[in-house]
C-alpha cells in the first residue's frame, strides 16, 4: 500500500479538486461534511502525511499580491487595478500585475507562475469563462468573473441588471437598438448580452440586434453607414472604451449624437466624462468592488472567518444620464 500518495491522487480518488483536498487538510475554506468525509477516508486509508517542508514554505509570507487582468489598456480594468494597488499598498502589500490579453491559456500560466513564486494571494479581474480554477491552492478572489464553482470567492457588478437598465432606457427613445460587443469570451460580456436579450425578448416592439465587433479597420464606419439608413437608432456598447470608438466613428461620418444616434456605454470610466457629448453609461462602483475584494482576500490569507454574504457579492450599478441619449 503506497504511503507517498500525492495531493493530486487523493483528489482523484475522492472525486474532488486538489484545492478542496487542501482546504479539508488545513480545515480552512468552504466544503461540505460529505466532502470532508470522502477526503478523510482516502487520507486515512493511504496514511497520508503532508509534506512539512512544503507546508512551512507556504506558511511564509511574501507580502505580495498577484493581480491578473485581461486588458490593462481597457480604462475600466486599469481603474480597478489602480484601486486594488492603492488598497494593498495601504495594507502593507506590494503587487505584481499580469496582463493576459484575454487569453485563457496565458491566464492559467500566470496562476502557475504566481503560485510558484509564492505570492500571498491572487486577484483575478474579469477573464474568460473556460479557465479552470479548481486546482488553485493560493487564496484568490475573482472580480467581475463569477465562477461556476460556488466555493470560489467573487466580488463584482450586477452586469445583468445594468444591461437591462441601459436597454430599457434606450427603448424609450428608439425601437431600433443594437448591442455591440468586442470580446465575447468574458463573463461580463455574456451577462450584459443576456440582460439586453431578455429585455428585447420581453418587448416585441423593440428590434434588437447583436453586433460582434472584430476591431478591423473601417469596420465601425461600414456598420454605422448601414444604420444611418434608418430614421434614428440606438447603440448599447458593452464598455465605455468601445462606446467612444463608436462615437468617434460617428463623428467622422457626420452622424449627429443624440439626434440621429443614441449611445449608451458601460463602466463610467474617466473617458465617459471627457468625450463630447459626454457619454450616457452604466456606472460600476469600482472603489467598492475593489475594496471589498481586497478585504476579502486579506481575510482568506489570514485564515479568518468569511461570512456567506461575503463569498459571492454583487455590487449595484447605476444608469448615469448624459449627452449621448
Amino acid at each position: 500500500m503506497p504511503k507517498n500518495i500525492s495531493l493530486k491522487e487523493i483528489a482523484k480518488l475522492a472525486g474532488v479538486s486538489t484545492a478542496t483536498v487542501s482546504r479539508v487538510i488545513n480545515n480552512n475554506g468552504r466544503f461540505s461534511e460529505k466532502t470532508r468525509l470522502k477526503v478523510e477516508r482516502v487520507i486515512q486509508f493511504y496514511d497520508y502525511k503532508p509534506n512539512k517542508i512544503a507546508k512551512g514554505l507556504r506558511a511564509r509570507r511574501t507580502d505580495t499580491i498577484g493581480i491578473i487582468v485581461p486588458d490593462i489598456l481597457n480604462t475600466y480594468y486599469s481603474s480597478v487595478v489602480q484601486e486594488i494597488e492603492e488598497k494593498f499598498f495601504s495594507l502593507g502589500y506590494s503587487t505584481v500585475i499580469c496582463n493576459t490579453e484575454s487569453d485563457s491559456k496565458r491566464t492559467q500560466e500566470y496562476f502557475e507562475i504566481l503560485e510558484g513564486n509564492m505570492v500571498d494571494g491572487i486577484i483575478l479581474v474579469g477573464g474568460a469563462n473556460e479557465i479552470n480554477l479548481d486546482d488553485v491552492e493560493t487564496p484568490f478572489v475573482c472580480i467581475d468573473r463569477e465562477p461556476r464553482n460556488k466555493e470560489i470567492y467573487f466580488v463584482g457588478s450586477d452586469n445583468y441588471s445594468g444591461a437591462k437598465k441601459a436597454t430599457q432606457y434606450l427603448s424609450k427613445q428608439t425601437n431600433d437598438i443594437t448591442f455591440v460587443l468586442k470580446n465575447t469570451k468574458t463573463v461580463a460580456a455574456s451577462e450584459r448580452l443576456k440582460g439586453f436579450q431578455d429585455i428585447v425578448s420581453s418587448n416585441k416592439e423593440i428590434k434588437g440586434v447583436v453586433y460582434h465587433y472584430k476591431g478591423e479597420s473601417n469596420e465601425l464606419s461600414k456598420f454605422l453607414k448601414e444604420k444611418t439608413q434608418k430614421n434614428n437608432f440606438g447603440i448599447f456598447a458593452m464598455s465605455d472604451s468601445l462606446a467612444v470608438e463608436i462615437l468617434m466613428a460617428a463623428y467622422k461620418l457626420n452622424i449627429t449624437v443624440p439626434e440621429k444616434m443614441k449611445l449608451v456605454g458601460f463602466d463610467d470610466a474617466p473617458v465617459a466624462k471627457i468625450c463630447y457629448p459626454q457619454l450616457t453609461t452604466v456606472k460600476q462602483n469600482i472603489k467598492e468592488i475593489s475594496s471589498n475584494a481586497c478585504e476579502l482576500l486579506v481575510k482568506l490569507i489570514r485564515g479568518e472567518y468569511v461570512g456567506q454574504e461575503e463569498r459571492n457579492k454583487r455590487v449595484a450599478v447605476e444608469l448615469v444620464k448624459r449627452g449621448t441619449v
